[in-house]
């Protein structure tokens, strides 16, 4: 048993001496935040009002004259939407604080109006377009182009504030073709 206990000593040495210098390591690091971490703008929070929205539009369900083009075929109906999140998700996926974006975004201000450009070697180029009045948001627009080797994608979302919102995209496929489509609704 001598062996036993010779070898449940050292180990238990081994383990402490190195806990010690794991400790000492890690206490001497900075707890402060990196220097990039410091300063992250933050920017509207769009997924948040439009969710505001859709929340909002769930509540009064409102009536809306919705316009269906595809590829030159036209439809309006008069309709209850069932689900704004589903109606509205291009709206929900264009989020300008993304740590990804931090660098990329340029701001510019006239006016009620704000622009934000994002540009990048390897994400989308996006333009938000915000219109003020009396400091509340009257409406949004929104262009997105997506680029790779296999297809290209152009998008323009537009939002008026509970009145109006239109979706316009073009994709223009790889060996498949060209496809474009447009979803617009006046809400009532």
């Amino acid at each position: 048993m001598y062996w036993y206990t010779k070898i449940k000593n050292s180990t238990l040495k081994a383990t402490l001496v190195t806990l010690g210098i794991a400790n000492l390591i890690f206490s001497c690091t900075s707890s402060q935040p990196h220097s990039s971490e410091v300063n992250i703008v933050q920017y509207i929070d769009i997924p948040l009002y439009f969710q505001k929205q859709i929340d909002e539009f769930h509540r009064t369900n409102p009536l809306v004259v919705k316009t269906v083009i595809s590829n030159n075929d036209k439809e309006t109906k008069e309709l209850h939407i069932k689900d704004w999140s589903v109606e509205l998700s291009p709206f929900l996926t264009v989020d300008l604080n993304k740590p990804a974006y931090q660098s990329y975004i340029s701001k510019d201000s006239t006016n009620n109006i704000v622009t934000y450009s994002l540009n990048g070697k390897n994400i989308d180029s996006t333009k938000v377009t915000i219109v003020y009045k009396d400091s509340i948001i009257t409406s949004f627009t929104i262009e997105r182009n997506t680029k790779n080797i296999l297809y290209k994608t152009d998008e323009k979302l537009v939002f008026e504030n509970g009145k109006y919102y239109s979706i316009n995209k073009t994709q223009k496929v790889l060996l498949v073709g060209n496809n474009e489509y447009s979803i617009s609704g006046v809400v009532q």
